[in-house]
């Protein structure tokens, strides 16, 4: 133990997300419509084989030094206390003990929880978005109680106004945004004193928090605050695939598969590495980029590989921290062989750990 956030980020070169895996779920049960299976199967739900041992102690191999395990909990609890299935969090334990065991620094999330079963960020769901995020993490936190700072616990993924038209970038002018700021901060709270209050090496342990969207603006908002109760243990949870038109594949809008370090919206990506910074990380709170990447746009390696260079060059020159997500599709962000467990994707491997 003894871990500060800023000493355990040191150890941290470039990190990966296996992704689409324990975080998949039931669309029905979002929707409320006729549910499908949820228990231990959910995680081929997406169409994912099981994350074996193997491809975990691979992603060690592969020269990263952090993962992270995105992981859904509210298909996977049971009654007004939200209790976790016990075969679940058996099954989130045992990779997560195969990652500490491969030597990896690792992060377990609550991912896909935005929704009416768990967590919104409306004042119409705030007395129960901080009931849920209480009931789960104190839960998690008991389990792994006995666990070094190498685990780190990260409180939610994207809480955001779903089907909202600021889904996925606040502008706290707007009542509604400055209102869902100021309860991500209550949410943020209630998730460190869950975890603190589970006791053994909890106490002490660097956690990682988020604001609006995991998107610039929420970062930015000077509605936005960090909990004052774990000083020197808290990092942040920010989400970079920019500029977006390159990195995804948009069915509306601007889409391209050149990437172009020239680009204004490559520009303006610049400057939100300059703000996160200056506000977070010259005060000695570090940014972990937990999720990053570009997609597989038919024959545009080269460009992506040049965007990854670019990226964790960023990275390199504001002390930033970042994840690739890997969704275990090839015509996506897939860089490994979810059925073998093997790395295939070399050419960009090699680009983003800097080889």
């Amino acid at each position: 133990m003894g871990y500060t956030a800023q000493s355990l980020t040191e150890r941290v070169r470039m990190g990966y997300n296996i992704g689409d895996c324990l975080d998949a779920f039931s669309r029905e049960r979002v929707t409320g419509e006729r549910e499908t299976p949820d228990g231990l199967s959910s995680e081929t739900l997406w169409h994912n084989p099981r994350i074996s041992d193997k491809y975990i102690y691979n992603v060690k191999k592969a020269g990263f030094d952090a993962l992270r395990l995105p992981v859904t909990w509210f298909n996977h609890v049971e009654g007004a206390d939200h209790t976790i299935d016990p075969e679940w969090l058996d099954r989130v334990q045992h990779l997560v003990d195969v990652s500490l065991d491969a030597g990896l620094i690792t992060v377990l999330d609550s991912h896909h929880d935005v929704n009416r079963y768990g967590i919104l960020p409306s004042d119409e769901y705030h007395d129960s978005s901080v009931k849920y995020i209480t009931d789960i993490w104190s839960q998690i936190a008991r389990r792994f109680a006995g666990y070094d700072s190498r685990l780190v616990m990260e409180a939610f993924n994207e809480v955001r106004l779903p089907r909202d038209e600021y889904e996925w970038h606040a502008d706290d002018r707007v009542e509604r945004c400055r209102r869902a700021i100021l309860n991500i901060n209550d949410y943020n709270c209630a998730f460190v004193n869950a975890v603190y209050s589970a006791g053994g090496e909890n106490t002490d342990r660097v956690l990682m928090t988020e604001g609006y969207a995991a998107c610039i603006q929420g970062f930015m908002s000077e509605y936005f605050e960090l909990p004052k109760t774990a000083p020197g243990k808290l990092m942040l949870s920010w989400h970079c695939y920019g500029p977006v038109e390159f990195c995804f594949r948009l069915e509306n809008g601007e889409n391209y598969s050149e990437f172009d370090p020239e680009y204004p919206k490559s520009l303006k990506f610049i400057h939100d590495f300059e703000d996160m910074s200056r506000k977070f990380i010259s005060k000695g709170i570090p940014v972990w980029l937990t999720e990053w990447g570009s997609v597989n746009k038919d024959g545009n390696l080269s460009h992506r590989i040049a965007h990854a260079k670019w990226t964790r060059e960023l990275c390199r020159r504001y002390h930033a921290t970042a994840l690739w997500w890997d969704n275990g599709k090839y015509s996506d962000f897939a860089l490994a062989d979810r059925r073998t467990g093997e790395f295939t994707e070399h050419e960009l491997l090699a680009a983003i750990l800097g080889k």
